[in-house]
């Protein structure tokens, strides 16, 4: 048996699990107790902390791209094109 289990205490995360929540720790949507156990794998983990660092500096220019609107023919023709596929 593990010895984190003897004491209780939940698995650390590894690098897969860390990365796929990388949306949420941005958005800070992460409950406390996982939170604190990504904040844990960061400060020993190099390869995430500039996984994080990029994807958080990713979001805030796609963030701040201005949004256009497609034009309104664009729109129905993509609309007519899927229509019956699927």
């Amino acid at each position: 048996m593990p010895m984190f289990r003897l004491f209780g205490r939940k698995k650390e995360l590894d690098c897969d699990h860390v990365q796929s929540l990388a949306s949420d720790y941005v958005d800070q949507e992460l409950d406390e107790t996982v939170l604190g156990r990504v904040h844990r794998h960061l400060e020993f983990c190099r390869p995430c902390q500039a996984f994080i660092s990029s994807f958080s500096k990713t979001v805030r220019l796609l963030r701040a791209v201005p949004q256009e609107q497609a034009p309104d023919a664009l729109t129905q023709s993509i609309v007519e094109q899927t229509k019956g596929k699927g």
